[in-house]
């Protein structure tokens, strides 16, 4: 299953609203179609306010449970955010059982799930739960950050091959819309150390530093800064042992436990957490 390859067509807005609007208009007809058939002016008046209120209370019904779901996401994606990772991810769980309708709805909670699924160290369990969203249709406008993270547990888990196919295919999905300028940093970072052939991307991100810092939040800036100084640690020489320490000083505090996920897979990359970071 984690050989599962890209080749779904990705939806976009306007083919959803279409599809949305054609079930509505297609419920109207066929309440106006029976009205025709029915001769009691009573049930040809029902009809005809259901022909016309049923799609109205449809969309309001979508919109109060988007609503629901809104909130219940946001509480769990707290907890992911408060590193209470392991209930966050049984939050993520229930919604999606709690959600199943409309589908996508189900799907965004197996993503946000994923995420918290990695956080605890579980990389294949991720993996497996991304594969299911994005094989049973993917989110709309995350479809791109699907295929990131999917490239990003690739590279940590050692997939070299399908992390850059996946990487191809966030970029590819990602092409009509305005993403971040490290949208990509992560997965791209984690791939070409294990290909050993970072140096390249550590050169440009050590002249983005400054920026990268002032643009991303923690839940992504830690992760890079242990890929960055891990990095520079594998291509450097014992002289540049400083520049690593530079790198990790502004995690101080900040507990082996919290960023062992990234080398849960790693060996090399778990042993230098477990070297640089608080026991």
């Amino acid at each position: 299953m984690s050989d599962y390859l890209p080749g779904r067509r990705v939806r976009t807005r306007a083919e959803v609203l279409l599809e949305t609007a054609a079930l509505l208009v297609g419920f109207s007809a066929a309440m106006f179609a029976i009205r025709s058939q029915v001769h009691d002016d009573d049930a040809r008046r029902l009809l005809a306010i259901a022909g016309i209120a049923g799609p109205l209370a449809y969309v309001q019904i979508m919109r109060d449970r988007a609503r629901r779901f809104s909130r219940a996401l946001g509480l769990a994606a707290q907890r992911l955010h408060q590193g209470n990772t392991a209930a966050a991810e049984q939050d993520f769980a229930a919604i999606a059982r709690r959600f199943r309708r409309p589908r996508a709805l189900g799907r965004l909670a197996g993503y946000n799930r994923a995420l918290a699924l990695m956080r605890i160290g579980k990389l294949a369990d991720a993996t497996a739960q991304l594969i299911e969203v994005d094989r049973g249709g993917g989110v709309l406008r995350v479809d791109g950050a699907i295929a990131s993270t999917l490239a990003y547990l690739h590279a940590l888990r050692g997939n070299a091959e399908l992390a850059a196919t996946w990487l191809a295919e966030a970029k590819r999905r990602d092409a009509k819309f305005s993403v971040g300028p490290f949208a990509y940093t992560l997965p791209a970072l984690a791939l070409a150390i294990r290909n050993d052939d970072a140096e390249t991307l550590l050169g440009e991100l050590s002249d983005r530093w400054t920026e990268a810092e002032n643009t991303l939040k923690g839940e992504r800036m830690r992760p890079l800064r242990v890929l960055r100084a891990f990095g520079v640690a594998q291509t450097s020489s014992v002289r540049d042992a400083g520049q690593v320490a530079a790198i990790l000083a502004p995690l101080h505090g900040v507990k082996a436990g919290e960023l062992a996920y990234l080398g849960a897979e790693w060996p090399a990359l778990e042993t230098f957490i477990r070297a640089h970071l608080a026991a």
